[in-house]
């Protein structure tokens, strides 16, 4: 059994979620966005049978798009890490810096993005999604580029970062008849997207968290 490479960093090997602690920008789908049951049903496909058991599927209530990533307490080497920001500052400060900084930039309103397609790697599974047209790429390249030079970092993959929504981790990778199944599956599923409409996102927020199931709006103990 080849386990996924997510786990032992962000998860355990039965899928239980380990000590992940960091923070965030990101743009909740809710249940009244019509982009939700599209998600749950893209799930659905993917879950049946036996090869559901290869997932370790997120919260229904904790969908959301990652405008721009942050910082995390476990991953404190230079490429993801502000130059300016002592290494070893505990996360209570890492967090006040990042409201600071993040915070200042003004948020987009009225993110409308559409569904590309599904992929699945040896991390996790991703919907991943465009901007509805040039201008609104622009206006999100525009907040992204802000809040990087706020903070002092620009992360690997910046300027050629894909939005998108974790529908998944990956626990076990498939083998033989069951990977064969899941590029079947993502075919069903980019195929449903296909005739999907587009949608808008809900206003940008700074998020916290300690694991990966859970984002909150409010800071979190830092222990």
């Amino acid at each position: 059994m080849k386990y996924g490479l997510q786990i032992g960093l962000k998860f355990n090997q039965d899928g239980s979620p380990k000590k992940y602690p960091g923070n965030t920008v990101i743009a909740d789908v809710n249940p009244d966005n019509p982009a939700y049951p599209v998600i749950r049903g893209l799930r659905g496909i993917l879950e049946e049978g036996e090869l559901g058991r290869c997932y370790i599927f997120l919260p229904e209530d904790s969908y959301h798009v990652t405008i721009i990533r942050g910082l995390n307490d476990y991953v404190r080497d230079a490429a993801f890490w502000p130059a300016g920001l002592p290494a070893d500052l505990p996360m209570e400060q890492v967090d006040d810096y990042f409201v600071s900084r993040a915070g200042a930039v003004e948020v987009p309103e009225g993110i409308h993005m559409r569904f590309s397609h599904v992929r699945i790697d040896d991390h996790d599974v991703r919907i991943c999604l465009e901007p509805w047209d040039p201008q609104e790429e622009t206006r999100l390249r525009r907040y992204r580029d802000e809040v990087a030079s706020r903070l002092g970092l620009w992360l690997p993959g910046h300027d050629t970062y894909t939005y998108h929504i974790t529908l998944a981790y990956m626990r076990t990778i498939p083998e033989g008849d069951c990977c064969r199944e899941q590029e079947r599956r993502v075919s069903r599923m980019d195929a449903c997207l296909k005739n999907q409409d587009g949608f808008f996102l809900s206003s940008p927020r700074i998020a916290f968290y300690d694991d990966m199931l859970r984002f909150e709006s409010q800071r979190i103990p830092r222990v």
